[in-house]
């Protein structure tokens, strides 16, 4: 999943990157109780304290819309303990629109298939190190496609994935494994309930 999903959809609104902090609470309102939004903000203010506005909602939907819901789902597939799950953010911020994006959705995609030479509108100019970081990503696709365990010999290895440790791959140019990441943004979202099922519980397995 990549980290700043919603600037997607969100990057072209008009005035998104001038957002004044009560068009920040507001589009935080509707995406939490609007009794909540305030601290929801404040949390996100404290945990990156450098980031903008637009910063702040991309990482408020991300995290409400899609990031809970794929943790929650990863979860509920490892208790299942049937063929095992492996979980990764994408970290990688695209150059593209100078950076305004930051790690939007889908941008994780010319690197599985290790096509960043055709999509220089979403991935910027082919690097060394972006062309270092597909060959990683595509091998360990390949690989689990081949034998049902991500691997690369340029990543660390990728461990299984639990609902206690939570042990994810970080995939960037330095791309590690690391247990619970944003684990205060998931203890903000999960009492909210999934966006997924109008009743708040997660769909039944299976």
């Amino acid at each position: 999943m990549s980290f700043f999903r919603a600037s997607f959809g969100l990057g072209f609104a008009p005035g998104i990157e001038s957002l004044t902090d009560e068009g920040l609470l507001k589009r935080v309102a509707g995406q939490v109780p609007a009794e909540q939004a305030a601290a929801v903000v404040a949390t996100y203010r404290r945990l990156y304290p450098q980031a903008k506005n637009d910063e702040i909602i991309y990482m408020v939907q991300t995290d409400r819309g899609y990031f809970m819901d794929a943790w929650l789902q990863a979860g509920r597939k490892a208790n299942q303990k049937g063929a095992p799950a492996f979980v990764y953010s994408f970290y990688r911020e695209t150059p593209v629109h100078g950076g305004r994006f930051h790690v939007p959705h889908a941008s994780e995609i010319p690197f599985v298939f290790d096509t960043l030479a055709r999509e220089p509108s979403m991935v910027g100019p082919v690097t060394p190190e972006a062309q270092a970081l597909a060959d990683n990503m595509s091998t360990a696709w390949a690989n689990f496609a081949r034998n049902g365990r991500p691997s690369a010999p340029g990543l660390p290895a990728w461990p299984e994935y639990d609902s206690v440790k939570r042990p994810t791959m970080i995939l960037n140019y330095q791309s590690r494994v690391e247990d619970n990441p944003r684990a205060e943004q998931l203890g903000l979202m999960t009492p909210l309930g999934t966006q997924q099922n109008p009743d708040g519980e997660a769909p039944p397995a299976g």
